[in-house]
């Protein structure tokens, strides 16, 4: 699931359209629910993705396995190329 920050969600003025249930990393804790929040992201001006996500006080963006599962990486670090393609 792909997480956004706070301070975008106020940003854009989203409004919630759902609820999301989350089940922690911790198994020891019970799942949680979110508003849920729909959003385009575009990557690399050609990959567009309609997205259901929650938003966390965080001040990164979590790219979730519902993008990564669509997008094939190449990155070669002593290269320093770096490629981002849809699986399509």
């Amino acid at each position: 699931m792909t997480i956004i920050p706070d301070g975008i969600l106020k940003e854009l003025g989203l409004i919630p359209r759902g609820v999301r249930k989350v089940q922690p990393t911790d198994k020891n804790q019970s799942s949680r629910e979110y508003p849920a929040y729909y959003i385009s992201l575009i990557i690399n001006g050609s990959m567009n993705f309609e997205l259901q996500v929650i938003s966390m006080p965080k001040e990164y963006t979590l790219v979730g396995r519902d993008v990564l599962n669509q997008i094939i990486l190449y990155a070669n670090g002593p290269k320093e190329i770096f490629d981002l393609n849809s699986s399509e």
